[in-house]
C-alpha cells in the first residue's frame, strides 16, 4: 500500500512514534497494543532518517535495513510518500491508537503538538487506505 502523507501527517506519525518508548514502559502485555507500540518504535529510526533526508536533501535515500515492511517512495515539497505492507499498516494503527489511549488527549497534544482531531484524522485516513 502506498500512502502519501502531508508534511503535517508525517510529522504527526513521527511524533507519535517518538512516544513509543515511553508507552512501552506501561506494561502492555501481549497482543495488538504491544505489537503496535513495537512497530512504531521500529519505525522511529526510519522516520528520523527520512526527516533528515527531507530537510537536507542528502544524496542517499534512506532505506529500512532491518525490515522490508516499509520503504520510502519519494519526498516532494509538502509531502512524503511511503510504501507499507498491509500488516505494517494494521500494526501502525494499533500503535497510534495505543499511544493516544495511554496518553489521553491533553497529554498527546502536549507531547506531540497535534490536536486530538488531527490524530483522529490520521488514524481515519490510515484505516480508509488499508
Amino acid at each position: 500500500m502506498t500512502l502519501r502523507l502531508s508534511d503535517d501527517e508525517f510529522s504527526l506519525l513521527f511524533q507519535m512514534s517518538k512516544e513509543s518508548p515511553n508507552i512501552r514502559e506501561y506494561g502492555l502485555g501481549e497482543g495488538p497494543p504491544r505489537a503496535g507500540i513495537e512497530t512504531l518504535h521500529e519505525l522511529l529510526g526510519f522516520l528520523r532518517e527520512i526527516r533528515g533526508y527531507a530537510r537536507t536533501r542528502l544524496e542517499r535515500v534512506p532505506e529500512v535495513g532491518r525490515s522490508d515492511r516499509v520503504r520510502l517512495v519519494s519526498v516532494a515539497p509538502g509531502s512524503v510518500t511511503l510504501s507499507f505492507r498491509s500488516t505494517m499498516v494494521e500494526s501502525v494503527l494499533a500503535g497510534l491508537e495505543t499511544v493516544r489511549e495511554r496518553l489521553g488527549d491533553a497529554e498527546t497534544h502536549t507531547r506531540t503538538g497535534f490536536s486530538p482531531a488531527e490524530v483522529s484524522a490520521l488514524v481515519t485516513r490510515l484505516r480508509e487506505t488499508r
